[in-house]
């Protein structure tokens, strides 16, 4: 584990990499629910990799170099919408995460789970910690509109969910396809509270709501930062390949929209040289729709 940090220490900021998406989508247009499902459209791209392979996940990573890129570009596309996703909900993610690993702790407290894999209610004479109460920590340091702390990296969580698991003897329990069921049913769970998202803008939600969202967004980030980690995947170079790969296609869709728009407007000049000998009020008038037409598709298609 962390053979990988040096390599990732210039992009592992988590302030640094939502930087680097906040420009790749237009967040205040798309509704938080849109977010939400690409969240899960991504982690199940990252399952269908994942299913037909064995546990010995770690193996093939090293042994087969194109199921490894394959790997890491689906983590890095995950990456990407649950940074998308906590941007939009004013959701400080690295911060969110800390708490959420500080407040597991004292749901599954070491002396008395070492080597046992029961829920935390099973803990709860001993925590007092229940379902419902429970908090990420104040608000303004969790939620909040970015710039989010520069400070906080990958390196630095995967390394405290490192220190949370082998305190506890889960190791045994952590295997790849293990973390990724995991993920994905935190995923369900963060969809269930975006299904009753309140009415208005982030800074309107309930402090309540804000909690629980907050609490599954971190949840899912952080089974993805343990998965990346148990598998040897660069989390964030696989979000650089990501979002360049993103940026190719949107150009290309951008070249094929005004090659589209280019061709229908040469046939609508035509046109108008054809009627210009008989009719050049018609003329005129075909143009000024010509150069609306063209516009609008334009416009449409940003």
């Amino acid at each position: 584990m962390g053979q990988h940090d040096e390599h990732m220490a210039p992009l592992a900021s988590i302030e640094f990499l939502r930087q680097a998406v906040q420009d790749t989508l237009k967040l205040s247009i798309i509704p938080i629910t849109g977010l939400c499902l690409d969240v899960a459209h991504k982690a199940g791209l990252l399952a269908e990799i994942l299913q037909w392979k064995s546990e010995e996940v770690t193996a093939l990573v090293y042994d087969d170099i194109e199921f490894c890129h394959k790997m890491q570009i689906a983590a890095g596309e995950l990456l990407v919408s649950i940074l998308r996703l906590s941007a939009h909900s004013e959701i400080d993610l690295g911060a969110a995460a800390v708490a959420k690993i500080d407040l597991n702790a004292r749901k599954y407290p070491a002396q008395f789970c070492k080597g046992l894999a029961h829920k935390y209610d099973y803990y709860t004479a001993q925590t007092g910690i229940k379902k419902e109460g429970q908090s990420l920590g104040p608000e303004d340091q969790i939620f909040r509109p970015p710039p989010w702390d520069a400070r906080l990296t990958i390196s630095d969580l995967q390394t405290s969910l490192q220190a949370f698991v082998l305190e506890r003897n889960w190791e045994k329990y952590h295997t790849p396809r293990n973390l990724l069921l995991a993920l994905i049913g935190e995923v369900g769970e963060l969809c269930e509270i975006v299904q009753a998202t309140p009415a208005g803008d982030s800074r309107s939600w309930p402090q309540a709501f804000k909690n629980e969202l907050g609490q599954e967004i971190a949840d899912v980030f952080i089974y993805l930062l343990r998965f990346a980690d148990v598998c040897r995947l660069d989390l964030a170079k696989g979000m650089e390949i990501a979002i360049a790969s993103g940026a190719d296609k949107q150009l290309a869709s951008k070249r094929h929209v005004i090659a589209d728009v280019t061709a229908r407007e040469q046939a609508l000049g035509r046109s108008l040289r054809m009627l210009l000998p008989v009719r050049p009020f018609i003329a005129i008038l075909m143009s000024s729709l010509s150069v609306i037409y063209v516009s609008v598709a334009l416009l449409r298609k940003r």
